[in-house]
Order: structure tokens, then sequence, then C-alpha cells
């Protein structure tokens, strides 16, 4: 086994690809984590369903910043076909992505959670 000088807390060496592992898993959780929704977004939702649009109404009226509460902004994005937020957690902006059908879980109980992956500009 090849090492690099590095030791874990038990004093056993780690090999250059094990470090490279332990990095990239780390990075990992830092760019990409799973985020309860709040409140805030509820109301969000709330406000979209409230709209009674289609899909293809959305499409029409495509605009960033559409929907601003609390931590969340963002709008509906006719590339995606999907709502695409922002939503800060610790002084990180990450980004999270939902259907008009996913909108609809949140407000019925279904969906309570988001993957977030990190603000990428």
């Amino acid at each position: 086994m090849t090492t690099t000088g590095w030791k874990n807390i038990f004093g056993f060496p780690y090999s250059k690809e094990c470090l490279q592992n332990k990095l990239f898993n780390h990075l990992e959780k830092f760019w990409q984590m799973k985020h309860t929704l709040e409140k805030d977004f509820l109301e969000i939702c709330k406000d979209i369903l409230s709209e009674y649009k289609t899909l293809e109404d959305w499409r029409k009226i495509e605009s960033d910043y559409m929907f601003q509460i609390g931590n969340y902004a963002d709008g509906f994005d006719a590339t995606e076909n999907e709502f695409c937020f922002s939503v800060f957690v610790n002084d990180f902006e990450y980004w999270f992505q939902l259907s008009l059908d996913e909108i609809k879980e949140v407000l019925n109980g279904f969906k309570k959670s988001v993957e977030l992956d990190k603000a990428d500009y």
C-alpha cells in the first residue's frame, strides 16, 4: 500500500486513493444535500396553485424571481419545464427544481424535502 504520510486518528496511514475518495465524499456532501421544506415554501406552492395555470400557461410567462418569500426565490423555467428555486442554507446558496405535480405533492404533504445542489454560477 502506498502512503502519503497522512494518518487517521488511529495512526494508520491512508493511501492516496483513500484520501481522494474521502475528499470527494466530503465535497459531494457539501455540493448536494437534503433540505426539509419550510413554511415559506408552502406559501409559494399555494401561490403557484392558486394561479390555476397549466404547464403550457407557465411556459408562456416564464420568469425568474416570480416568487420570493423568506429564503426562497425564483420562478418557472420553460427550458426545464419546472419551477426552479434558490434557497440559502448556512449562508450558502443552493438550487432545486420541482415540477407542477411535485408542487401539488408538497401541498398535499407527500413531499416534505428536496435534494439541493450547490449553486453553480
